[in-house]
């Protein structure tokens, strides 16, 4: 659920999950890692349902609040609430029986994840479970993040204040491009003709129909700076790394919405510094000549040979992502119509999915396998650019994680 929410604390910890990216490892695991009390914000209420039916026995619960629960009930009559209401809640997990790839990279142990169920609250807390026993309850048209904001009034005439004047600017992180930059180099995005600093290594800049931005790096040192960036409204993260010279400043174009590199050709020297970059610390040099010739073929089944040997997961998917926006850039390129389409594509990866079904009843599906897999569907939920040339790269990578996904 933390990708679903719009608040400081989901942005830091999707920021923390992505640069503590360790191929193999799934978020779940890494959030158990990093954040283990997370497992006490679970409800305390029975809200998961598996093929319909009630699961009251899961293998994860919330035992330090259901002992705190019966510990409080003597503050009840001298407790007053204010309740968030007027948004789409979570109040049930819905479940079927875990696929193949949940129990490879092991999701959802108690069943594979299929929806959510929703009543009134505050987007993060239920109606019901906001007023905790009380008696005096005031309810506000509010999200979570704001319910102390916006019940300021309400709270200062509770303490007999009522001559007191309040009021509060709102975050507003609804509709915002996020960067964020790890040392040791400056940075500043130019929106239009607005200019962003950062503050303390963030920026935070909310959308005023912007498209493309330019992200400048002034570096303070020699040595590799870390990027990330994302876009809260369409829940878009991306993770960048920049080798930098003191002195020597970078410049290169994002789109607002994707949080990326964009598909703009002034972008083409940039990407291919960094796919050079990402090659050299996987040893594969001699795939810089193919790339520089651009004979993208050669390249791709290189990395993916790579892959199969080492298992390593995230430089050669930078650097397969990396390739994709460049093949995406030649505006002047032929277009290639319903070549590799987004119907195909859709249609491919639900036919792979019942064949590792089939399979994995005599051998279970490895982890590599399932990220594979993973990496073609996230491959489907891009827009697909026409351009002959992309579609040509888009087909040697799809099958490079066919056979990753079938084979090992």
């Amino acid at each position: 659920l933390f990708r679903k929410s719009n608040n400081w604390g989901s942005i830091a910890m999707k920021i923390l999950l992505i640069i503590k990216s360790e191929g193999l490892v799934p978020d779940l695991d890494k959030i158990r890692s990093f954040v283990p009390v997370v497992k006490d914000l679970l409800p305390t209420f029975n809200y998961v349902y598996k093929n319909g039916k009630l699961l009251t026995d899961l293998e994860t619960i919330n035992s330090y609040l259901r002992e705190k629960n019966s510990l409080v009930s003597g503050v009840f009559d001298n407790l007053s609430s204010s309740v968030g209401v007027g948004f789409s809640t979570p109040n049930r997990v819905n479940l079927n029986n875990r696929s193949v790839f949940d129990k490879a990279l092991n999701l959802w142990p108690d069943g594979g994840f299929i929806s959510l169920g929703f009543e009134d609250g505050d987007r993060t807390v239920l109606k019901n479970s906001a007023g905790f026993g009380s008696n005096d309850i005031f309810e506000i048209n509010s999200d979570h993040e704001n319910i102390v904001n916006n019940s300021l009034s309400w709270i200062i005439e509770k303490v007999g204040l009522t001559q007191v004047d309040v009021s509060v600017e709102s975050d507003g992180l609804n509709d915002n491009l996020v960067a964020f930059i790890g040392s040791p180099a400056s940075m500043s995005i130019r929106c239009g003709n607005n200019i962003f600093n950062e503050n303390n290594g963030f920026i935070v800049i909310n959308n005023n129909n912007y498209k493309d931005c330019d992200l400048l790096l002034n570096p303070v040192d020699s040595g590799v700076v870390h990027l990330v960036l994302g876009n809260i409204k369409n829940d878009n993260w991306n993770y960048l790394e920049v080798n930098v010279e003191d002195g020597v400043n970078e410049s290169f174009k994002i789109d607002f919405d994707v949080a990326n590199i964009s598909s703009d050709l002034s972008n083409r020297d940039f990407l291919l510094k960094l796919i050079e970059s990402d090659l050299q610390k996987i040893g594969l040099d001699k795939s810089i000549k193919a790339l520089k010739k651009g004979n993208f073929s050669v390249l791709i089944q290189s990395v993916f040979v790579y892959r199969a040997k080492s298992k390593e997961m995230i430089l050669t998917k930078r650097i397969l992502d990396n390739l994709l926006i460049l093949s995406s850039l030649n505006r002047n390129g032929h277009r290639c119509g319903n070549f590799i389409n987004q119907k195909w594509l859709d249609k491919y990866i639900s036919t792979l999915d019942k064949v590792v079904g089939l399979k994995s009843r005599r051998r279970p599906l490895s982890k590599f396998s399932a990220i594979s897999f993973k990496n073609l569907i996230e491959l489907s939920e891009k827009d697909l650019s026409d351009f002959c040339n992309y579609r040509q790269v888009l087909g040697l990578v799809v099958g490079g994680y066919k056979r990753e996904v079938l084979v090992y």
